[in-house]
């Protein structure tokens, strides 16, 4: 967090873009956008770069959109870049109805893996949902 204080936590954003630097062309004042940054998230105002920032699809809030960057990475890294995941895998994903859970859940059945996961019993029928209702279909 450096030695700036108070410190302002916070990796996940959303909001609207109010200012930009010159040669950023890829978004545009007043656009939906979401991404993360390394502190400050929960700053009123953020400056970050353009390549972690991505625009927000119109289908979402910009509280759903802020939960997913660090989920989102953690599970992409998991499965992608350290797994290797490709359609017929098998992928079992421990706590499915946890933030990277959720995510991780999501992410396998885009690929094509088969998906077996644990959750608390609370949340079995949720998670069960979550396996057998996604298809390959992002949510």
């Amino acid at each position: 967090m450096g030695s700036e204080r108070p410190a302002i936590l916070g990796w996940d954003i959303s909001g609207e873009v109010v200012e930009k630097a010159g040669d950023v062309t890829d978004f545009q004042i007043g656009e939906a956008v979401f991404g993360l940054t390394k502190g400050k998230g929960y700053a009123e105002y953020v400056a970050v770069k353009k390549d972690i920032m991505a625009h927000k699809p119109e289908n979402i809030s910009y509280e759903e959109a802020a939960a997913v960057p660090v989920v989102g990475i953690t599970a992409w890294e998991a499965l992608i870049k350290i797994g290797n995941v490709k359609k017929g895998d098998k992928v079992l994903i421990h706590a499915g109805s946890g933030g990277v859970g959720y995510m991780a859940i999501q992410l396998a059945k885009y690929l094509g893996a088969i998906v077996i996961a644990t959750s608390s019993g609370k949340d079995r029928g949720m998670v069960a949902l979550r396996i057998v209702r996604i298809g390959t279909q992002l949510v």
